[in-house]
């Protein structure tokens, strides 16, 4: 099955305005159940923090009620993104929510395995761009130039998003309750690795540019923060319809 790079784009895109209620509700619970961390984070770590006699933030106490909460938050956003990658396969009758269950618990073992299989292709790719930097270092004295290493780093790119768009199925068909070993997502899309990256590649350079820009002297004013988050929420949605809506062309639903 060919996946239609122009469709799924509009399709993750068009989510909102062809499931308003489904995905306000779900969204919204996501942002009340993130809020009701952060103001229990706060009040824990005060509380902590006048118990130690420490200052704000400091000390291991207020440290681990900082790493609970971050952990407690990433998993209401796996929720979150589950639920629209569903409502992208399944369409109106998807389970939406924030409840932890097998499919979620599948994307988590899912990330992990993206998470290992691109630490991998990293290194791999590293060492021969290390080895022909030291060559080129002995030999000229000097470092790579620019007509060797912009394509070095180009190819190497290249090589890294086609390995993610041929194993990105596993993401989706975990949420979907389909979950696929990293040898059945490559196969899976095959002749489709690239149309996958393309499919993708809008949101991810949308997460590259959210990321520089809160990285920039712009990103410390409160108000570009808050809309730095709404816009990684909005792309977050996105980028999992997208997700679900190529699988469903790949392996669609069935009756």
């Amino acid at each position: 099955m060919t996946v239609p790079v122009l469709s799924v784009i509009r399709d993750s895109y068009g989510v909102l305005a062809r499931h308003p209620r489904a995905s306000i509700v779900c969204l919204g619970k996501g942002l009340l159940a993130i809020a009701a961390i952060i103001l229990v984070t706060i009040g824990l770590t005060i509380t902590a923090n006048g118990v130690a006699g420490s200052a704000m933030g400091q000390g291991p106490l207020p440290t681990l009620i900082a790493g609970v909460a971050l952990l407690a938050i990433a998993l209401v956003m796996i929720c979150v993104q589950t639920s629209f990658i569903r409502l992208a396969y399944f369409g109106a009758n998807a389970r939406m929510g924030l409840r932890f269950a097998a499919e979620e618990r599948a994307t988590v073992r899912a990330y992990f395995k993206l998470f290992l299989l691109q630490s991998i292709v990293i290194i791999a790719l590293m060492l021969p761009c290390a080895l022909l930097a030291w060559l080129a270092h002995v030999m000229t004295g000097g470092n790579m130039p620019p007509y060797l290493s912009v394509p070095l780093v180009l190819i190497c790119g290249l090589l890294f998003l086609w390995v993610n768009g041929r194993v990105y199925p596993i993401w989706p068909a975990a949420a979907v309750g389909q979950s696929l070993t990293l040898r059945e997502a490559y196969e899976l899309s095959r002749g489709n690795g690239w149309r996958i990256v393309l499919a993708v590649l809008p949101n991810l350079l949308l997460l590259g540019l959210l990321a520089s820009l809160q990285k920039s002297s712009l990103g410390a004013k409160p108000a570009v923060i808050l809309l730095s988050v709404l816009l990684n929420i909005v792309i977050l949605v996105t980028l999992s319809t997208a997700l679900g809506s190529l699988y469903k062309h790949l392996s669609p639903p069935r009756d």
